[in-house]
C-alpha cells in the first residue's frame, strides 16, 4: 500500500466493530485507528461527529453503530430509527464535506423474503422496524454521497459470547432443548465479512454488497442442529410453533438469502461456505486465552 489510511470507526465494541477493529489493527502501520463507542461520543450529534472528522481528517469512515434486534427495534421505535437511520445521516453528512468514504452496515432485514437470493439490484421491502430503519439509514446516505460502501451482511456468526451460537450451545447443555423460529437464512461468519469488507476496501469499490457464506441458505433448525453436532453435544432442536408466533412483536419474515456474487466477481475472491465457517466460530469460541 502506497500511503497509510487513517480510519474512523464508530461501534467499536459491537460484534462487528470490534471484528474489524481487528483486521485493521493486523494491518498497522498501514491504517491509524481511532476506535468511538457510544460511552464517548453520541453518534447522533452532527457536531460531536463533524469535530472528530474534521480533527482525524480519515481517509475512510465506519458505522458499526446500529440497533440490530427485531424485537427491540419493535418495543423501542424510536431508538431504532435513531440508530439505524439518524446516525448514518450524520455521518454521511459529515463524511460528505469532508470527502472521505463511508462504510456502512445495513441488515438483510431490508427485505421480506422469498424463495431465491436476493441481489443488490434487488428493490427492498421491509416488514419490520429494524429492516424499515435499516433501509432509511441506506436511504440516507445515497441521497448525500456518492463513495460509500453499504454492507448487508448475512446471519452472523460470531464467536463473542453474546451471540447465538452461545445462547444455543447454552440450552443444550443446560436443558437439551433448543427452540428457534422458521427461518432461512444466508450465514456469515464475522471474520469473514471484515475480510470482505477489507477486501472492498482495498478495490475502492463503492455501493452496495451482499456478504455471506456460500453453500446457499440454510433453515434455522438446521443451523442450530449443525452448532450443536459441532460443538460435540446432543439435544431436540424444535421450532417455534406457530400458535406461539403471536408472543414475537416483531412480524415473521420469509426465507431471507443473500448472494455474494457481485463480491465476488469486483474482487475475484470467493466465500467459503457456511459450514466451515461454523466449524470455524466453534473453534474460535474454544481455543484457550493466549
Amino acid at each position: 500500500m502506497a500511503y497509510s489510511y487513517s480510519c474512523v470507526l464508530f461501534g467499536v465494541h459491537g460484534v462487528i466493530g470490534k471484528a474489524l477493529h481487528k483486521k485493521l489493527s493486523e494491518r498497522l502501520p498501514d491504517y491509524k485507528i481511532f476506535g468511538f463507542d457510544h460511552a464517548r461520543i453520541d453518534a447522533t450529534s452532527n457536531e460531536q461527529v463533524s469535530d472528530i472528522i474534521n480533527y482525524v481528517k480519515p481517509t475512510v469512515v465506519i458505522n458499526c453503530v446500529g440497533m440490530s434486534d427485531p424485537e427491540r427495534c419493535e418495543e423501542d421505535k424510536d431508538g431504532a430509527f435513531a440508530s439505524n437511520a439518524r446516525v448514518p445521516e450524520v455521518i454521511a453528512s459529515c463524511c460528505a464535506r469532508s470527502r472521505c468514504k463511508l462504510v456502512h452496515f445495513s441488515s438483510y432485514a431490508v427485505f421480506t423474503g422469498r424463495a431465491t437470493a436476493y441481489a443488490e439490484r434487488s428493490y427492498p421491502r421491509p416488514s419490520n422496524v429494524l429492516g424499515r430503519s435499516k433501509w432509511d439509514g441506506e436511504i440516507a446516505i445515497r441521497r448525500i454521497m456518492a463513495d460509500y460502501l453499504i454492507i448487508r451482511p448475512g446471519y452472523l456468526l460470531s464467536p463473542d459470547k453474546r451471540n447465538q451460537l452461545s445462547e444455543w450451545i447454552s440450552s443444550a447443555e443446560i436443558n437439551g432443548n433448543i427452540v428457534v423460529r422458521d427461518m432461512k437464512v444466508s450465514p456469515v461468519n464475522v471474520v469473514d465479512m471484515a475480510d470482505a469488507v477489507m477486501s472492498l476496501i482495498d478495490e475502492k469499490a463503492s455501493g452496495v454488497f451482499h456478504v455471506a457464506n456460500s453453500g446457499g441458505g440454510v433453515e434455522l433448525r438446521s443451523l442450530a442442529t449443525s452448532t450443536i453436532s459441532m460443538a460435540g453435544l446432543r439435544a431436540k432442536v424444535t421450532q417455534t410453533p406457530s400458535i406461539l408466533e403471536t408472543w414475537f412483536k416483531a412480524p415473521m419474515p420469509g426465507p431471507i438469502m443473500l448472494s455474494s456474487d457481485k463480491y465476488c466477481k469486483t474482487t475475484g475472491l470467493s466465500m467459503r461456505s457456511w459450514n466451515d465457517a461454523l466449524r470455524h466460530c466453534l473453534f474460535t469460541m474454544n481455543k484457550p486465552k493466549e
